[in-house]
Order: C-alpha cells, then sequence, then structure tokens
C-alpha cells in the first residue's frame, strides 16, 4: 500500500504542475537546457537516483529557474508512469531526483552540498560495514545472510527518510549514498529466495534468523531487473512443473512479482484456475514454519489478499453483465470460508486477553490481526467486541488510530449508520461516496487528519475513483 499512496500522490502533485511542465516544455535557454541534462543524467544511472545528482544537481545551486522547471518536469513524468507497473526502476530513479531537487531548492552556498555529501558517504560506508557484518555471520545459510545484509540497508534507509522533514539536503543525500548498495542487495535478495523456491523451499525463520519470513513474503518486482523477473518466473515455472517446487509456492511467486503467465483467459477459465490455486496456495502459506502469532497472522492474510486480489482482477475484467451468477458464487466461496476460519483463530488467539501484542506477539501482530478483524464480515458481532476493546486502547497509544478508524466505520456501514472517516466506500452515480453517508460532512478531513488517515476526502475520491474506474458517465 505504502508504494500505492506514495505513487498516487505523486501523480496528483504532478497534475498540479501540469501547466508549469507544458510551459516549460515550450521554453528555450539555459535553465531548460541545464534541466534537460540533468534528468538524462539521471535516467542513465540505470537504478542508482543519484548518479546524476552528483554530477549534474550540484550545478544548479542558486539556479531557482532550472530546479523549479527540473521538478515541473520530473513529475510531470512521473504522471506518465505513475501507473505502468512495468517501469518501477524509472519510478524510483525519477523520485530520488525530485526529492533531491526539493532539497537543493533550500541550499544557497555551494560548500554546504560539498559538505553534506562528504557527511553522506561517511554515514552510507558505516552502515556498509555493519550490513557486511551481518552478511558474513557465522553459520548463516545463503539466503539468510544474503537477507541479514538487505534488513540492515533497509533499517537504515527507513530511519533516514525519517530525517526527511528536518534535514531535506542531508537525508536525500544520504539516501543517493545508500541507493545503489540498497538496489544491489534487493537484486542478491532476490536471486537468492529464486533459487530457494526452486529448490522446494521458502524463507525460514529457523534456518536464516529472525525476520526471514517475513522478508521472503514481502518479494515483489523490485528486487529484480525487468529481465531478470522474467527469467525468475520462467525458472519457478519449470521447477512447478517438474514436481521439484511446491505448487502453492510457485502460485503465491507468480502473484507477488506479477508474472505474465497468470490468470487468464474468459470467467470460467479464470475461476477454474483460481478454484485450482486455491488450496495449494493455502497449503503453502498455512503450512510454512513460524514461532510467532503475528507470523501465522501475516501468512492468513497473504492468503486472504490473494482471493480479495483476484476478485478485483476478475470484476475489472468481466462487468456484472458478463459473470454469471454460478461463476460469481464459485469465486466467492473460498474466501467465505477462509473468513469463517480466519474468525474463528482469531477468537482462539485473543481467548482471556484484549488484542494483540506486538512484544508478546511478534512485531505486527496488531496490525495483521486488525486485517482479519476489518474483513470479518460474516460475525459483525466479533468485529463489534474488537472495536470497543480497541477504543480502550488509543489513548494508550496501544493501535494505530487509522486502523481503528477504518474498523469504526466498517461496523459503523454494517449496521446501517453514518460513518465517521469515510473510510468505505463504493461508486454511486459515477461518484465514490461513503456506504450508508457520513456524519458531519464538515468535519470530515479534521477527523480523518486527527486519526493519521494521509488523505483528504477529496483526495481520497480522486485516488479511489481512479483505480476502480469510477466516473461519471
Amino acid at each position: 500500500m505504502g508504494g500505492l499512496k506514495f505513487g498516487a500522490k505523486l501523480a496528483r502533485r504532478a497534475a498540479i504542475l501540469g501547466l508549469a511542465a507544458w510551459l516549460g516544455a515550450c521554453a528555450t535557454g539555459p535553465s531548460v537546457r541545464r534541466a534537460d541534462r540533468v534528468i538524462a543524467a539521471v535516467e542513465a544511472g540505470a537504478g542508482d537516483p543519484c548518479t546524476g545528482a552528483g554530477a549534474g544537481l550540484g550545478g544548479l545551486i542558486g539556479d531557482r529557474a532550472s530546479i523549479e522547471l527540473l521538478k515541473a518536469r520530473v513529475t510531470a513524468r512521473l504522471d506518465r508512469e505513475a501507473g505502468d507497473t512495468a517501469l518501477p526502476e524509472a519510478a524510483v530513479r525519477l523520485a530520488g531526483l525530485e526529492n533531491t531537487a526539493r532539497a537543493l531548492a533550500k541550499i544557497g552556498d555551494p560548500r554546504d552540498w560539498a559538505e553534506q555529501r562528504q557527511g553522506a558517504m561517511r554515514w552510507a560506508l558505516d552502515v556498509n560495514r555493519r550490513a557486511q557484518a551481518a552478511h558474513e555471520a557465522p553459520n548463516a545459510t545463503p539466503l539468510g545472510a544474503t537477507g541479514a545484509k538487505l534488513s540492515a540497508y533497509g533499517e537504515a534507509a527507513a530511519r533516514n527518510v525519517a530525517f526527511f522533514d528536518v534535514d531535506p539536503v542531508g537525508a536525500s543525500l544520504r539516501g543517493c549514498a545508500l541507493s545503489p548498495l540498497h538496489r544491489a542487495a534487493r537484486l542478491d535478495y532476490g536471486a537468492a529466495l529464486i533459487g530457494r523456491v526452486a529448490a522446494g523451499g521458502f524463507a525460514d525463520e529457523r534456518r536464516d534468523g529472525p525476520g526471514a519470513l517475513h522478508l521472503g513474503l514481502d518479494i515483489s518486482p523490485q528486487f529484480f531487473t525487468a529481465a531478470g523477473r522474467d527469467r525468475a518466473c520462467l525458472t519457478l515455472e519449470e521447477a512447478a512443473r517438474a514436481g521439484a517446487s511446491d505448487r502453492g509456492a510457485w502460485v503465491f511467486m507468480r502473484a507477488r512479482l506479477s508474472c505474465r503467465n497468470g490468470l487468464a483467459g474468459g470467467p470460467s477459465e479464470m475461476v477454474d484456475q483460481f478454484e485450482a490455486d486455491w488450496p495449494a496456495l493455502s497449503s503453502f502459506l498455512l503450512g510454512l514454519p513460524r514461532s510467532t502469532p503475528a507470523e501465522e497472522l501475516r501468512l492468513r492474510v497473504e492468503l486472504d489478499r490473494y482471493g480479495r486480489s483476484f476478485l478485483r482482477r476478475l470484476y475489472e475484467r468481466f462487468p456484472d453483465a458478463k459473470l454469471s451468477e454460478a461463476e460469481r458464487a464459485r469465486a466467492l466461496a473460498p474466501l467465505t470460508m477462509a473468513d469463517v476460519d480466519n474468525t474463528a483463530r482469531l477468537k482462539a488467539l485473543l481467548a482471556g486477553r484484549d488484542w494483540f501484542d506486538d512484544a508478546v506477539d511478534g512485531l505486527g501482530a496488531a496490525h495483521w490481526g486488525w486485517a482479519l478483524v476489518q474483513n470479518a464480515d460474516g460475525d459483525p458481532a466479533f468485529q463489534k467486541r474488537v472495536l470497543d476493546r480497541l477504543e480502550s486502547e488509543i489513548g494508550a497509544g496501544g493501535i494505530d488510530r487509522s486502523e481503528y478508524a477504518h474498523l469504526w466505520d466498517r461496523v459503523a456501514a454494517r449496521e446501517g449508520r453514518p460513518q465517521r472517516f469515510a473510510t468505505q466506500v463504493w461508486c454511486q452515480d459515477g461518484r465514490i461516496a461513503p456506504v450508508g453517508g457520513v456524519e458531519d460532512e464538515a468535519g470530515l478531513d479534521q477527523r480523518r487528519a486527527a486519526f493519521g488517515i494521509e488523505w483528504s476526502w477529496a483526495e481520497y475520491q480522486e485516488m479511489i475513483g481512479g483505480w476502480t474506474n469510477c466516473r461519471p458517465s
């Protein structure tokens, strides 16, 4: 979701700057030439968003016209590429450039730039030493060692991002210095995981160290080059056909990597394949070794997401008029059964206690538990009990406020009451609207912000409307 939020925000920013970008494209002069050279340099960086930054952006210090034109052109380019999942590397490069250009606008003295760059390089070298030490730990499996190195880079990058608002220049440059190391580690990890899965295994906490399962489940196209992803998909498909790997693992990886040989055909053929894939995927995910409730909950959420992703693709490709009642019922049946099973398991895990505690149940337990409760629509009384329990935790900071808001609205919508935060929506007369309406619409954005919901109501309508193609006829 983080990626979708990021892309949507950039796309909106690009729309705001679209006029400036159009005017810039019609202009001539030094600013245009400088901006064009920097964009070309960054795009030639082969995945490093800062290869061109060191060579070109430093020359823009003090040239506000070039900086503003550069930002307009970058965001306009992102607007065109944001919806193209085949261009993740270009999006990463341009996003890094936009952040760096925004930071450069605050620099007045080239000496500050040089000092910041030196500090960023020292920081990246220190992170690299620690990552290398994790990689060379004794008795580490190849997958575990590569994963430990990747985790070290990822944790450092996450900490650095948190400083962007207070130190945009330093954070941008530190991110630039770390980017090629982090990218290389992702590629190494992707290759190692493909080898493990093709041989019949998967990431395993007991073999590969703490956090290994979650890291394996987070696999995505960004762990590969475009050609590398295609090779990985082919390797896994061949291994599954030869019986060398688990079919459920192939189904999972095929979905996570968006392999081209995924679900296809007419509605009946798609549902046939889904019905055949579901038990294999369920057996694979729920059969993986886990050591904490958080890991079990995460695995259940992954299965749930696969089913809901399939339904979304089915409905997008075949509107109601093209789906028979029998096909719709067959597609919904596995998810309905999984919801019942997940609800029963949640009740068992929560027996005698109010809610999950990450310190006891493993990192992420509260989040993954909430994700399953959110879809426990077959037992509204259970959803309401959980909501009441979570309400008492808000003041203590024990839960995510935005997750509480989503569940509050879910329960209200099920009970036919107006929502408070407008998080549960549908397409009504060509416009995204809250199911059952919303209370005190004038204060809606203030409530959303107070509960950590990133988007304003207008932004949320625009984003969901774009995803669902909900537009006035």
